[in-house]
């Protein structure tokens, strides 16, 4: 599952990773936060997460 985060969420290297994290309302770099606001939902794909308690569809 950790491997699989990794590519769901942008790098903490990232050049305007703090500028990302404050959009999402983050103070910290964290996988499964990051996820969680964006649903690991990619650019190119149709692939996104729904968790416990949304109804999102």
């Amino acid at each position: 599952m950790e491997r699989w985060l990794k590519w769901r969420v942008f790098p903490e290297t990232r050049v305007n990773a703090n500028q990302l994290l404050a959009s999402l309302g983050l103070n910290s770099y964290n996988r499964w936060a990051i996820v969680r606001k964006t649903h690991g939902v990619m650019a190119d794909d149709e692939i996104w997460l729904r968790f416990k308690g949304e109804s999102l569809k």
